[in-house]
C-alpha cells in the first residue's frame, strides 16, 4: 500500500496525503476506497453484460480472485491494480481490507442486475450507466467532497465536445491519426468518475455500447473495428443524409459502412448522387392483399414496407449516375433498351423516362390490377402492362404523377385542403403505450389515455395500408411515449389528406382503365 502511494505522489497528486483532515479533502485512502468499491461496481456491469451478450445460462462467478478479468482492457491501470489485489494473501492485505472488500462483493451479488439495467435503459437510454451513477455514489460515500468538488453529471452534447476536442488534438498536434482510438492512447482515471469525458471516448466498452445500444456483432458488422475505422475518417459529415424508414417516415440517416452492416451502396447510391426516384416493391409477400408499392426520393430502410421472413423491400432507381472512372458522363435511365423498344413499338414515341415511371406507377396502383394478380404478386416481382393507347397511357402518367407528389409530400393539393383537427385534453399530446384508438363513431384517432385526438379522418383512411403497415396507426406507433411536436402534428395531418387523396386516385385509375390484360 505504502508502494502504491508513493506511486500516486510521484505520477499523479505530489502533494497527496495518506489520510484527510476533513471531509471536503481528497487523500490516499479517499482515492483507494473509492477506486476499489466503484471499479467493482463497474466490473459487475461488466460481468454481467458480457454473459448476457454471450447467452451464458450461468453467471459469471464474480470473486476477487477474477474480478479483475471483467474490468475493460481499454484501462491497464484498474487492471494491474485489482489484479494485484486478487493475487496477495489475506496477510498482506489485512483483515480490514479484504472484509470491506468482501462486504462490496456480496453486495454486488445480491444486486438484481437486470433491474437496474432496464430501469436505466427505459430513463436514461442515452447516457452511461458507469458515470452516471457516480454522483450518486459520491453523494452517499462523502456529499461534502462531492459538493466541493463539484461532482456533477455533465450532460452528453457537452462531454461531446470536449471528447471531440481531445481527439482533434491527438490527431493534428501530437501525430496520433486514430485519436483517442490510438492503442497508444491510455486513459488514467483512478477516481472512476472524475474524468467523465475520457469514458466518453473511443475506449467506451465495445460491451457496454453494443447492450446499451443493441448493437451486437454479425456476420458483416463487428463493434471493435467499425468504431475505429470511422474514427479515422475526416470526411465523417458527409455520409448524414435521410432515409425512408416507413411510409411517410422520413428520418436522419448515416449511411456508411461503419455504421450500417448492409449499406447496398451498390444502389443506394444513385439516390445520393444527384436527384432521382425510386420505386420500392417487393418480390414475395405473405399478406392476402398486395399492397406493397411506395417511392422515395431519398435511400429507404430494409423494412420500409414489411418486416419478416419472407420477402424483402426491393428499391429500382430511375436513374443510374455514373462512377468516378465511367466512361459516360451523363446519367441513363435504369430502363432496358429491350423494355424502351417495346413501349415504343407499341406508342410510336418514345416517353420520358419520367413519364415512364408516373404510368408505372399508376398501374401498379390500380386495385384491379392487385386483386386481378394477387397470386402473381405473392411470388415474384410485379409485372407491368403497356398499352398502344396514348391517351391512356398520357391519362395514366398524369394520375401517376399526382400520386408521386403525393407521397414524397410534395403536392400542392396538400396545401388547400382543410386539415383534420388536433385536440388536446389534457394528455400533453404524449403517444400512450397502447395507442393509437380509432373511435369510429366520432371518426378521432385517439392518441393518449387522456383523449387527445386527431378529428375527422375516414374510417378509410385510418384502414388503408401499405404493405404491411396500417399507415395512420402505424407512424403514431413508433412514437410511442414521444411527446408530438406542432411539426409532427402538422405532418401526421398531411398524411391524412394524402392518403384521402390517394384513395381517390384509385378509383380514377379504375376507371381509366377498359380493362385488363389492358390493350
Amino acid at each position: 500500500m505504502h508502494k502504491l502511494l508513493k506511486s500516486f505522489q510521484q505520477e499523479l497528486l505530489p502533494s497527496l496525503s495518506l489520510a484527510s483532515e476533513n471531509e471536503k479533502d481528497y487523500s490516499f485512502s479517499d482515492i483507494y476506497a473509492q477506486t476499489i468499491a466503484y471499479s467493482l461496481f463497474t466490473a459487475r456491469i461488466f460481468s454481467y453484460v458480457q454473459d448476457q451478450r454471450q447467452g451464458n445460462p450461468k453467471e459469471t462467478l464474480f470473486d476477487r480472485e477474477s474480478a479483475w478479468r471483467q474490468l475493460p482492457e481499454t484501462n491497464p491501470f484498474l487492471r494491474r491494480l485489482f489484479q494485484d489485489v486478487s493475487e496477495r494473501s489475506g496477510d498482506e492485505l489485512g483483515d480490514e481490507l479484504i472484509g470491506a472488500i468482501a462486504e462490496i462483493f456480496a453486495i454486488l451479488r445480491a444486486a438484481k442486475m437486470d433491474v437496474i439495467l432496464q430501469d436505466f435503459r427505459e430513463k436514461q437510454n442515452r447516457e452511461d450507466i458507469v458515470i452516471r451513477f457516480y454522483e450518486d455514489f459520491l453523494a452517499a460515500y462523502k456529499p461534502d467532497m462531492r459538493e466541493r468538488r463539484g461532482v456533477y453529471y455533465t450532460p452528453e452534447p457537452v462531454v461531446s465536445y470536449m471528447v471531440r476536442s481531445v481527439d482533434v488534438l491527438l490527431k493534428e498536434k501530437f501525430n496520433k491519426p486514430l485519436g483517442l482510438a490510438d492503442p497508444e492512447v491510455m486513459i488514467l482515471d483512478p477516481f472512476f468518475g472524475f474524468m467523465q469525458q475520457s469514458l466518453r471516448n473511443l475506449q467506451i466498452s465495445d460491451d457496454v455500447m453494443s447492450t446499451q445500444y443493441a448493437l451486437p456483432d454479425t456476420r458483416d458488422w463487428k463493434i471493435n473495428s467499425r468504431r475505429r475505422s470511422l474514427s479515422s475518417n475526416k470526411e465523417w459529415e458527409k455520409h448524414l443524409t435521410k432515409c425512408l424508414y416507413r411510409p411517410f417516415d422520413v428520418r436522419a440517416y448515416y449511411h456508411h459502412k461503419d455504421v450500417v452492416e448492409l449499406p447496398r451502396n451498390e444502389v443506394m447510391k444513385q439516390m445520393l448522387l444527384g436527384e432521382n426516384l425510386g420505386l420500392i416493391t417487393m418480390r414475395q409477400i405473405i399478406n392476402n392483399e398486395y399492397s406493397h408499392f411506395g417511392v422515395t426520393n431519398t435511400i429507404c430502410s430494409h423494412g420500409t414496407f414489411y418486416l419478416g421472413n419472407k420477402g424483402q423491400d426491393y428499391l429500382f432507381p430511375l436513374y443510374l449516375y455514373p462512377d468516378q472512372n465511367s466512361l459516360t458522363p451523363n446519367r441513363r435511365s435504369n430502363f432496358s433498351q429491350l423494355f424502351l423498344n417495346d413501349i415504343t413499338a407499341k406508342l410510336s414515341y418514345t416517353p420520358t423516362p419520367e413519364a415512364i415511371f408516373y404510368y408505372i406507377y399508376a398501374i401498379f396502383h390500380s386495385p384491379t390490377y392487385r386483386s386481378r394478380y394477387a397470386e402473381f404478386l405473392k411470388i415474384d416481382f410485379p409485372r407491368v402492362p403497356l398499352t398502344r393507347d396514348d391517351t391512356l397511357f398520357r391519362q395514366l402518367a398524369t394520375y401517376g404523377e399526382q400520386l408521386v407528389a403525393l407521397h414524397l409530400m410534395k403536392s400542392d393539393t396538400l396545401k388547400p385542403h382543410q386539415p383534420p383537427q388536433f385536440i388536446q385534453q389534457g394528455g400533453k399530446n404524449i403517444v400512450d403505450p397502447a395507442h393509437p384508438k380509432y373511435d369510429i363513431n366520432t371518426r378521432s384517432v385517439i392518441i393518449n389515455k387522456k383523449g387527445d385526438r386527431f378529428t375527422d379522418i375516414p374510417q378509410p383512411v385510418w384502414n388503408f395500408y401499405v404493405g404491411g403497415y396500417p399507415v395512420c396507426a402505424k407512424w403514431l406507433k413508433d412514437r410511442k411515449g414521444r411527446t408530438l411536436s406542432p411539426a409532427d402534428i402538422a405532418h401526421y395531418q398531411q398524411i391524412v389528406i394524402a392518403l384521402g387523396e390517394t384513395i381517390k386516385l384509385m378509383a380514377a385509375i379504375d376507371q381509366a382503365i377498359p380493362g385488363f390484360p389492358i390493350e
